[in-house]
């Protein structure tokens, strides 16, 4: 018997339609106890210049979730995720990434057919509604110039 919990919610790899969408509030209350959530965050191009938005994905990237509900001042703010980034681009030594999220009412995730990955990302195009941007704070790929949360792994440790 294990005494660990994996879950997982997000596009790419949902157990079913029900987690396909990543849920903040479940995100929250597992940090607490003995708990670990990681992020995975979808790098996209915006594209707005089409019949609403159009995201196409560039790259992913996990970080850790390590608190929430304050900025960088301390006030509270419950939309705010404070994030630890292993990326180099976060720069050297540990980071405390404040990541305000925004839930999006509309446009498309996507891929290029022609990328390398696009075969791989065989779920998209799905509609990006219900989904989470994650604005300022983040280091993004150079290549994008949008974070959508995509994913969330969560590794629930049980006591004896």
């Amino acid at each position: 018997m294990a005494d660990y919990e994996l879950a997982y919610q997000g596009w790419y790899h949902p157990a079913d339609e029900d987690q396909r969408l990543p849920d903040l509030d479940g995100m929250r209350r597992s940090l607490v106890g003995d708990s670990a959530v990681w992020l995975l965050v979808g790098f996209y191009e915006r594209d707005s210049d089409v019949a609403g938005d159009v995201y196409r994905l560039i790259s992913h990237h996990y970080v850790t979730l390590v608190s929430y509900g304050a900025d960088e001042q301390g006030h509270a703010d419950p939309d705010v995720l404070i994030v630890h980034d292993p990326a180099p681009r976060s720069g050297v030594g540990v980071s405390h990434d404040y990541v305000r999220v925004e839930r999006l009412d509309g446009g498309q995730l996507t891929i290029d057919p022609g990328s390398p990955y696009a075969e791989a990302y065989a779920q998209l195009p799905l509609d990006a509604a219900g989904y989470y941007r994650l604005d300022r704070g983040l280091s993004y790929n150079e290549q994008a110039n949008v974070a959508i949360l995509d994913g969330v792994i969560v590794l629930r440790m049980k006591r004896e």
